[in-house]
Order: structure tokens, then sequence, then C-alpha cells
């Protein structure tokens, strides 16, 4: 017995070391999978966004070749203004050029006149289009510019033709490699990666770090992955430095291109070598203390218990650092997703709105003047509208996600909110659902965006709709509510205190614990394809993070579920009555014949959209495209009885300092401000500053004109 007990000693921590060093070993590696394929996911989206942005560009600028008449060299002028624009405003494009149906540059963003002696016809890309037609624009290799003489790889589609069948040459995009490499560069900051943008065919557009190989061997394994699902993960040396990766691996949407990104085995196993030796030092002083404890009880029985209880304090404490850890570690995880959520929205989301704000302004426009046309083209432009609409929400989504979406918020009364929505949605749920609201008495103000929080409670009651499809029970609950640091130690950003809780609660399937974990994911749905993008749930989450409150997920499946909103309690001035904040001023509408807007946009697309919505409207205008300029126009022309620039200007000044400088001239002068993103100008921690009238990009001809007409109204 005592050689059994004194073995035991040492077998028992050493059994427990190798346990706990395997399954952390397997943690270890699912948690680097893990982060792979969600750092691939962040990798696709920017580049699906990217690609899509392109064709947009494209079709564009073969809508302005219809109108184009090639005998007018002033035609011909603006056509490469328009390119020229469109190059500087997109900082991945090096050339945009139109080439004709043998290859002849016609039009460059580059020079005016274009070189007649480039010619584009030995070119893969251009074979391939004169030879067939097809839907999505065509990908090449990665080459030396021959007009910028810098690294790209060329985007190309065919000019659209009015005779159906016949090749009138091709619209090319030239893209730096340099743009997608610089973002590749600062995705992963942890972790010794890789990231390869390819053809489908294993040609090498971009890669981090760079390298001189310029197609994948056709033996190894990425190469041959291409050929399978449309993405997945390898483990496998990587052909272009010979190290061995986890490797992620995913298709960009329908175009031939694939995106791969790969870290180092022995980068992903750093944190199991490092608990490793915290495990053996554990395990060494269990084994002495065992020892200790043993020789004590072949000497003092009675001390047998004692030494009992003392490894179970041991081992409970080892089980509770192990799970502190944990929570940490997840927390971390966290904030580093919203970190490259951030990065990737951020980057994008101003260039893209303006780009929207082009579309859908002048989508709005010709429908407006083609009230009489016929009712298929009415059709054509409604569903581009449409379509347009529905990528400026998914921009906002992604705002409102990475808690970048400038927030208005105000002390508000949530009982009154709801109330006034409450019919709104029985309406749009329909018959077979019954909503009920549970409104609780003494309902302390709470301090948030109206606006968001009508959205929020209209996304998760479109959730629990898709959850009920044979109908049910839909319950709207508010309540007081005091989170005390037991429960905010476990969820990171969280404030205890009081706090007004808002539920929406659904009867329908319910969620499983692994859907319920990953529901606040950005792109996670479990919604059949086209039907949702991931973000609804991601759009309620970030609204709450930034509004410095919490949202928490009951469901069980079969039996429903319940998602509740905490936002923080308001102990100010009273609440407003958000229907009186948000109702039109009444009056008689005015008369703006004789009314003058400066417009103030550095982007000339934007701008002449912006003017011509303005003046159709019945309004003067001028128009400046930097802040100096804005600023001289305010001196010399004291007709103006309003300002709109936009916050994000050219040069020295920007949209805000415009603003302070003008009203130092006209005290009494409105501004208006306008954006597609601003992390620090006009919002700070989110929220806009105090006093600041604001209107998102993009924006149509009817919400420009509203707010306007109210701006005016409050200042007459």
């Amino acid at each position: 017995p005592t050689i059994a007990l004194l073995a035991m000693s040492i077998v028992l921590p050493l059994l427990l070391f190798g346990l706990a060093a395997w399954q952390n070993r397997h943690d270890v590696v699912r948690e680097a999978e893990t982060r792979v394929e969600r750092t691939t996911r962040i990798l696709h989206e920017h580049a699906l966004k990217v690609f899509e942005m392109h064709q947009l560009m494209i079709n564009h600028i073969n809508e302005r070749l219809h109108s184009l008449d090639w005998s007018d060299p002033a035609d011909i002028f603006d056509m490469h203004q328009l390119l020229a624009q469109l190059a500087r405003d997109t900082r991945q494009v090096s050339t945009i050029t139109i080439t004709d149906a043998e290859g002849h540059a016609t039009v460059s963003s580059r020079a005016y006149p274009v070189d007649p002696t480039i010619n584009l016809a030995d070119l893969d890309y251009f074979q391939a289009l004169k030879a067939h037609e097809q839907a999505l624009p065509f990908v090449s290799h990665a080459v030396i510019g021959r007009q910028s003489g810098e690294p790209v790889f060329n985007i190309a589609q065919r000019l659209w033709s009015r005779e159906p069948g016949t090749f009138g040459g091709i619209v090319t995009i030239s893209v730096r490699r340099a743009y997608f490499e610089d973002f590749y560069r600062e995705i992963e900051q942890e972790y010794d990666h890789l990231v390869i943008l390819t053809r489908d065919d294993g040609s090498v557009l971009a890669s981090e770090p760079r390298n001189s190989m310029t197609r994948l061997p056709s033996n190894s394994l990425f190469r041959q992955a291409l050929e399978n699902p449309s993405n997945g993960l390898l483990l496998t040396p990587s052909v272009l430095d010979g190290t061995k990766r986890i490797f992620g691996y995913e298709k960009i949407g329908s175009y031939p291109v694939v995106i791969g990104f790969g870290v180092t085995w022995n980068a992903a196993l750093a944190p199991w070598w490092r608990n490793i030796m915290g495990y053996g030092l554990v395990a060494f002083l269990s084994s002495l203390a065992l020892l200790g404890v043993s020789g004590i009880a072949m000497r003092h029985s009675v001390l047998e218990e004692k030494a009992t209880r003392s490894w179970r304090e041991t081992a409970a404490l080892l089980q509770g650092e192990m799970t502190e850890r944990q929570r940490v570690e997840e927390q971390l995880r966290q904030a580093q997703k919203m970190e490259a959520i951030g990065r990737l929205t951020g980057g994008v989301a101003h260039d893209f709105n303006n780009l929207l704000t082009i579309v859908i302004g002048s989508l709005d426009l010709l429908s407006r003047r083609m009230r009489d046309a016929d009712p298929r083209h009415q059709a054509l432009v409604r569903n581009a509208v449409d379509g347009a609409t529905r990528a400026a929400a998914l921009t906002a989504r992604l705002l409102a996600f990475s808690r970048q979406h400038p927030l208005d918020p105000k002390p508000i009364d949530a009982n009154a909110l709801i109330a006034g929505m409450s019919n709104m949605m029985e309406r749009s749920l329909g018959e077979t659902v019954a909503v009920e609201v549970v409104l609780a008495a003494g309902l302390w103000t709470t301090f948030a965006d109206p606006n968001q929080l009508e959205n929020a409670l209209i996304n998760l009651s479109v959730n629990a709709l898709d959850a009920m499809p044979d109908g049910g029970k839909l319950t709207i609950e508010t309540a007081n509510a005091t989170l005390d640091p037991g429960y905010v130690a476990r969820h990171a950003d969280l404030v205890a205190g009081a706090y007004v809780m808002v539920s929406v609660t659904d009867s329908g399937t319910g969620m499983s614990l692994e859907t319920v974990a990953r529901a606040f994911d950005p792109f996670y749905t479990t919604k059949p394809v086209g039907k949702g993008t991931g973000l609804g749930l991601s759009q309620v989450y970030g609204f709450t993070k930034q509004s410095g409150g919490h949202t928490s997920i009951y469901s069980e499946i079969g039996h429903g579920t319940s998602i509740k909103l905490y936002l923080p309690r308001f102990t100010g001035r009273r609440p407003v009555d958000v229907a009186a904040v948000e109702a039109v001023v009444e009056g008689p509408a005015l008369q703006p014949v004789d009314t003058t807007i400066l417009i103030v946009e550095d982007d000339d697309l934007v701008r002449r959209f912006s003017s011509a919505a303005l003046r159709e409207s019945g309004y003067k205008v001028l128009e400046a495209s930097s802040g100096a300029e804005g600023l001289r126009q305010v001196e010399a022309h004291a007709e103006i009885a309003l300002l709109f620039t936009d916050v994000v200007l050219g040069g020295t000044m920007n949209g805000r300092e415009l603003a302070e400088r003008a009203v130092v001239l006209r005290p009494a002068l409105p501004v208006l401000f306008t954006t597609g993103y601003t992390k620090n100008a006009i919002i700070h921690q989110g929220k806009l500053d105090e006093g600041v009238n604001f209107l998102g990009k993009p924006f149509t001809t009817a919400a420009l004109a509203a707010k306007i007409e109210a701006l005016l109204r409050t200042h007459a």
C-alpha cells in the first residue's frame, strides 16, 4: 500500500497533466482553425465588395457610353474626365481604359487625348471577351500596367452594344496589387500570416508577404483544392515559402477568384506551448504536495481526510483558473473580431456610400422624369433602385455592427415608443401572429437613438416571424432592471447599474446552444441562401453596445426565443416625445423659389446630383468643391439661406471647420452635414455632437428636400 500510494502521488499528476495537455492542444488548434475561417471570411467580404464596386463602375461607364457622340471631341473629353474622377475617387484603381473592337485605346483615365499606339488586342482578356460574351467581368492574371508601369491585374468587360451579338470593344479597370497587399498586411497582427488572392486557375493576383511566384504549381494541395468545394481548410506546407500552415480558402462570389489565408503551424501552437509550461508547473507542485501528504498519511492516518480535501481544493482552483482564462480569451477574440470588421467597413464605407448616393439619387431623379414613360422602363428603374437601396442597407448594417454608425440619442420613454409602433407591427406581422405588448408601470427613462431602437425592434420582430412559419405569439415587454457586479463581470464593456429592459419573445422553433453562441456573429445566418445577410442580430448587438448597453439571448429548441435589450437608465431632464420630434412641422408649404442653398462637396458626381435635386425642388443653388471655396462663397453671397456640406472634404479644411468659420461670418446660418462615414469630425464616441443637423449618405431627392425644408422652418 505504501509503494502504491507513493506511485499514485507521481502517476496521477502526470496523467492529469497529459490529459489537460491533450485537451488544450485540441482546443488551441480548433481556435486557430476558427480564427483562420473567420479571417478568411472577412477577406472574402472585402474582396467581394471591391469586385462588386468595379462591376458598378463598369456598368456606370457603359450607361454613359450609350449617349456618347464619338464624333464630338468635347464628349470624349467629358468621358476622359469621368474616368479620371472614378480613378481618383477609388484608391485601388490604377487606370481605366476603353478600347474599340480592334483593341485600340479610345479613352483613358490617364491622358487626353489617349496615346494612339496603345493596343490591347494581344492580351488574354481582350481575346477572351472578343470571342465570347459573359455576364461577369473577365479577371486577368497579374501584369505590369502598360500605362501606369505598376503591378496590376485587370478587370474587363464588353462594351454594351446596341446590336445584340456584335463586339464593339471593352472597358478595362487596372487594379493595384499594392492596395490588396497593404490591407492584407494589417489584417492579422498576432500570428505570422500569409494571404494570397488567385484566379481559380492558380494565377497569383496578390500576396502578402509579396512573392515572385506568378502561378501556383498544379501539384500543390491548395491548387488542387480549388477544383473541389468553394471553401475549406487545409494543413499543408505553403508553396510560396515552404512553411507548414493552417490554410483557409473561399471563392469570391461568382467571380473566378479565390482568397486564401494561412497562419504558421508553430504560431498556432504557441499558446499551447505556453500553457504546457503552466500545466507542468502545476503538475510538479501537485506531485510534491501529494508526496508530502502521502508521507504524513503514512505517519499520521488521522490527516488523510485533510490531504484529500486539500487535493480537491487544488483541482477546483485549477479549473477556476482555466475557466477564467477561457472567458478572457473569448472577450479578446470578440474585440479582435470587432476591430477587424471596423477596419473593413470603415475603409470602404465612405467611397461606397458616395457611389450609392450617385446611383440612388440619379435613379430617383430619373424616375421623377419618367412618370409618363413606358411602364416596362419604369419597372427597370424601380428594380435598380431596390438593388441600390439593399446595398445601402448592407453598408449601414455593417457600420452598426462595428459600432461606427452615427447615433443621435435622446432621453426617451420606451413605453411610448413601443405603444406607437404596436399597431404597425400587428399589421406587418399578419393575422397568424398574435402580438402582445406588456408595458411596465413606472418605467425609467432611457437614453438611446429612437430610430435605431425602432429598427432593432423591427429586426427582432421579423426574425421572430421567420421562426413561426405556422403562426404563433409575439410578446414585447418592458421592465426596470439592475445588473449586479457578478453579472457584468462575465461580459466585456458592461457596467453594473440601472437599465431599461426591452424584450422580444416568440413561440417559434427556438435555437440550439451552438446557434445562440454565434447568433451575433456577422454574416452568420440559419436562413436559406438569399433570405438573409446574417446582419440583423449583429446590427441589434452593435446598436446596444454603442449605446452603452447589453443584449442577451434565451432560447430552447421547440420552445421559442427571448432576446433582451438592456439600455442605460437616464436620470437627466424629462424624456422627449418621439412622435413630436419626428413629426413634420405644420404650416403652409415653403416657397423655395427665392431661397439660395450653398452645396460644398468634393465629389463632382455627388455635387451634381445634389444640385440637380435641389433645383428640381425649386431652390437656387451655389456650388463649391472645397472648404476654402465654400467659405469664399459665404463671404460673397449674403443671400445664402443654408449651408449643405460634406464632412470629409479635400484640402486643409473639412466640413466641420468650414461650418464653424461660416457661422462666425453669418451667426444665424443653418448648417446641414452629410457623409458616408466619419469618425471624429461631428461624431464622438459613436454619437452625433450636440446641435448637429445630419443627413447620411446615400440619400434621395425627397429626403434632402424634406431635411432642408425642416431646417429652414426652424430658422425662419
